[in-house]
């Protein structure tokens, strides 16, 4: 009975303490919104007349650091989602540098996970590359690579087209979607370091986000890489190279695409039709054509289509030689979609 009594009792006060705690933060965090609402009103036309060059002298700030931070994040954020010279941007994010450089290299330190996160956005968005060495102090300290405080880290770093981004890539695998994220942060110089050392070898991901960026880019200097990549001896690597180099519209020895055009994988075959329009290459067509009779309707549209793009003459060519009921009724689609008569 006495046990259940001190259970009872200690229950109790435990939640007269949660009830007391929650009351103090919730009290805290509107008095520090009350705060921020009210330096901003007072501050944010100031603040913009500096952004954009009308005021010379650094606004005064909030005295306590919390509101000055926080107002000053809100500001610069807001700033530089409108539409501004780059001149005008750089102004705001050279007062953010000062005003918030202190501040984060303590928050990369501490024990809050949310408050990491949050400067780590920042940071990147306000391009703070004082805090190069402190984020890559912190990157290094993170356990866990495959966690999302550690890519934050590397999308910071890329920014500042840090080397250590090109160490990481190489080191650990991370999915195709987030190498191209930091793949687009990399300037050239970062991209060339990059590709001097990536090869077949390198994880599949990264190479693969290496060359679907290339295609997309139209990247001159490292299409021939892409064009290798057609003898890799991985299946999706190979769709990536085809689907870059039809993307980009580019290709240097079209007799690379002859072994695509009768493999056993129906989406290269595809690819390979795709290519051929994407280039322009009207004296490959004699391979394209035979792929009108092809098993796969998707390999099929994909012939017709690319003789569509030579002109309804070279459909209406193609039409009397076609046996194959499903060839001629694929051109005959075609010979209608660009506006022509497919005779019976």
């Amino acid at each position: 009975m006495i046990f259940a009594l001190w259970l009872l009792a200690i229950l109790v006060i435990t939640q007269l303490v949660l009830l007391v705690y929650t009351i103090m933060t919730k009290r805290s965090s509107i008095r520090q919104d009350r705060l921020l609402n009210e330096a901003y009103e007072k501050m944010h036309p100031k603040l913009y007349q500096y952004f954009i060059g009308e005021e010379a002298m650094d606004p005064r700030l909030p005295d306590r650091q919390k509101t000055r931070v926080a107002l000053v994040e809100l500001s610069v954020d807001q700033f530089l989602k409108e539409e501004h010279s780059a001149d005008q941007c750089s102004r705001a994010k050279a007062l953010a540098e000062k005003v918030l450089s202190e501040p984060y290299k303590r928050i990369l330190r501490s024990n809050q996970w949310a408050e990491r996160m949050n400067a780590l956005y920042y940071i990147e968005d306000f391009e703070i590359c004082s805090l190069e060495e402190d984020v890559t102090s912190h990157l290094r300290a993170i356990k866990h690579p495959g966690g999302e405080e550690y890519r934050q880290a590397l999308r910071v770093l890329a920014v500042m087209q840090s080397d250590i981004v090109v160490e990481e890539l190489i080191k650990h695998p991370h999915s195709i979607v987030f190498c191209k994220e930091i793949l687009r942060r990399m300037n050239h110089v970062l991209f060339d370091e990059l590709a001097s050392r990536l090869g077949e070898e390198s994880h599949p991901e990264l190479y693969q986000a290496f060359i679907v960026h290339v295609g997309e880019h139209g990247l001159d200097a490292h299409m021939m890489k892409v064009e290798k990549a057609f003898r890799d001896t991985r299946t999706e690597t190979r769709l990536k190279a085809l689907r870059a180099i039809a993307f980009s519209k580019k290709l240097r020895d079209s007799s690379k695409l002859t072994p695509f055009f009768t493999s056993e994988i129906w989406q290269e075959r595809m690819y390979a039709a795709k290519v051929v329009g994407a280039i322009e290459d009207k004296t490959l067509l004699a391979k394209v054509k035979p792929l009108l009779s092809d098993r796969e309707w998707w390999v099929r549209y994909a012939a017709a289509d690319t003789i569509a793009t030579f002109g309804i003459s070279e459909l209406y060519e193609t039409l009397p030689s076609l046996e194959d009921p499903y060839a001629e009724d694929m051109i005959r689609q075609m010979i209608t979609r660009e506006g022509g008569v497919a005779h019976v």
